[in-house]
């Protein structure tokens, strides 16, 4: 197949289009044969004025530290709409863009990590997006992949990994006491990207 048309007839709305991400994501499926819609309502990073409404500031809100949020939606996309042959999946972008570029450079250290986000560029990310877009991709729905760099991470999603139970049901004591102690072992550490990421992107 011609990779000039491995997105042929289909259309792409692409939102936050304008930079960035979505910039390398638009163009690359645009230059793979999609129609794409670009949509970026032009916010700035520094609060001027750009002609955001009350409600809009209200929805970038949510759409801003949400993530989890999306990744549930896609979920329940792919479920609802697998019998029309819908697919839905999420990626989980790492790389240097406009929100990144606000990261506070107070140490070394941070100008270290600042530094190795400057080396991700948004259009390693196009490529897998727009992979799953194409027809090839119709079986792989329910998803959740990462790109940095040159790596692509397939990410475990939330399953029960230990479980507790009375018979004579929980009160908020025994939860504390009881039920979060059992548990304990088997919570997840409060980690940055740079915690769990600790070699530097390929």
């Amino acid at each position: 197949m011609d990779a000039s048309q491995l997105l042929g007839g289909k259309v792409a709305l692409v939102t936050g289009a304008g930079r960035g991400i979505g910039r390398e994501i638009a163009l690359m499926m645009a230059a793979h044969g999609a129609a794409v819609i670009v949509n970026d309502i032009g916010a700035s990073m520094s609060g001027e004025t750009t002609g955001e409404t009350p409600a809009e500031e209200v929805a970038a809100t949510i759409r801003a530290a949400a993530k989890l949020g999306i990744a549930g939606l896609s979920k329940s996309i792919a479920l609802d709409m697998q019998r029309f042959g819908v697919t839905s999946n999420c990626i989980a972008p790492f790389a240097w863009g406009r929100m990144t570029s606000s990261i506070p450079v107070k140490s070394d250290a941070d100008a270290q990590r600042v530094e190795r986000l400057k080396a991700m560029k948004p259009e390693k990310i196009a490529a897998v997006v727009t992979a799953l877009a194409a027809d090839a991709a119709q079986d792989i729905t329910a998803q959740i992949f990462g790109v940095r760099a040159n790596e692509i991470y397939l990410f475990s999603q939330p399953r029960p990994i230990r479980t507790v139970h009375t018979a004579q049901g929980w009160t908020p004591q025994s939860v504390l006491t009881t039920a979060f102690a059992a548990m304990a072992p088997q919570f997840i550490p409060n980690e940055r990207s740079g915690d769990v990421f600790c070699w530097d992107p390929i």
